[in-house]
């Protein structure tokens, strides 16, 4: 496990472990401008939780390849990029976290599962969240809200024949585009 302390740093970090567990003292409390990269394989197990990553010059949260990630409890704020960039994982979990003020909030391509569940995404300039890709399983939107997005709040490209797809007590509104969308 990494602990980060209260405070605020300006790094660029990359994760590259087998597995890794990183903690900050809270949302606002632990902030890091810049970005966090996750490259794992598919038996990679991360948990990101309790901190700010704010202002970065590209994407704030990349996950790429990894086996599970649980992303509780975080502020993805002011990217020049995607808020969560996530790209051939197996399954994503974001709890509770806030994604705004990013070129995008989240966008998913090709990865199995994704869940969204407690958070809100918003104020992003184009897409609140876009799904896409053909490998995609299932993608669930709970308890969330999503609005003031630029264009679509939830913008999705992916083969639905063999996907899961669950929107359940959430609320989207307010986004320039389309609520929901599907190409």
């Amino acid at each position: 496990m990494v602990e980060i302390r209260e405070g605020s740093y300006t790094e660029n970090l990359t994760v590259a472990a087998p597995s890794l567990y990183v903690r900050g003292a809270g949302k606002g409390k632990t902030s890091i401008n810049g970005s966090m990269n996750i490259a794992g394989d598919s038996n990679s197990v991360y948990q990101i939780e309790k901190l700010t990553l704010q202002n970065s010059t590209s994407n704030g949260l990349r996950i790429m390849g990894t086996g599970m990630v649980l992303i509780n409890k975080v502020e993805v704020l002011r990217h020049a990029g995607n808020g969560i960039d996530v790209r051939g994982s197996g399954a994503v979990v974001i709890k509770g976290s806030l994604v705004a003020g990013n070129t995008k909030g989240i966008r998913v391509a090709s990865s199995n599962l994704v869940d969204v569940t407690n958070s809100v995404i918003a104020n992003n300039l184009s897409e609140g969240i876009e799904q896409l890709g053909t490998q995609m399983v299932g993608f669930g939107l709970i308890h969330s809200v999503v609005y003031n997005n630029g264009t679509d709040g939830l913008k999705v490209t992916v083969d639905f024949y063999n996907a899961r797809f669950v929107i359940r007590n959430s609320i989207i509104m307010g986004n320039k585009g389309y609520g929901v969308s599907s190409v």
